[in-house]
């Protein structure tokens, strides 16, 4: 798998620029896969945009599920 080194580079400048954020990392691998999860939010309002922002990704997904399963 590769290095996060150019990751843990990105979160330092968005931690130090007072930025909130949630960064996925997908690493596939010839058998298996592996994602790395990192955030930082700071009250509650931050959480519940984010909870919005994901219940959005969330609908796109099923829409690509649905597309798959209607392909077969």
């Amino acid at each position: 798998m590769a290095s996060l080194d150019n990751i843990y580079d990105m979160l330092q400048n968005l931690d130090d620029s007072g930025i909130e954020y949630l960064l996925i990392t997908i690493q596939k691998g010839k058998k298996t896969g592996k994602a790395d999860v990192f955030f930082s939010l700071k009250d509650k309002a931050s959480m519940k945009i984010l909870s919005t922002g994901l219940n959005e990704f969330n609908k796109e997904i099923d829409k690509i599920n649905q597309k798959d399963e209607d392909d077969e």
